[in-house]
C-alpha cells in the first residue's frame, strides 16, 4: 500500500521534532512538510555545517538537542 505522508501524515497526536541539515538536498521538502504537520509540539532544527546525517557531522549539537529538548518533552 503506497502512503504518501505530506498528504496522508499531516496529524499526530504525539510531539514531533525534525533535525535537518541545511546542505541536505531534502531540506525544502522537510520544510514544507513540517510546516503542515499538526501536533501536539513540534520543533524543527536546523545544523548549519550538515547535509545529509546530521548525527555524524554535528554530534554535540544533535546529542545537546535530544538531551535539552527532546527527551524532557
Amino acid at each position: 500500500h503506497h502512503i504518501n505522508f505530506v498528504k496522508q501524515a499531516t496529524e499526530f497526536k504525539i510531539p514531533v521534532y525534525y533535525m535537518i541539515g541545511e546542505h541536505d538536498y531534502t531540506a525544502q521538502l522537510i520544510e514544507e512538510y513540517f510546516n503542515k504537520i499538526d501536533a501536539p509540539s513540534k520543533n524543527l532544527y536546523w545544523f548549519e555545517n550538515s547535509g545529509h546525517g546530521e548525527i555524524w557531522s554535528e554530534p554535540d549539537k544533535f546529542h545537546q538537542l535530544m538531551r535539552e529538548e527532546v527527551l524532557i518533552n
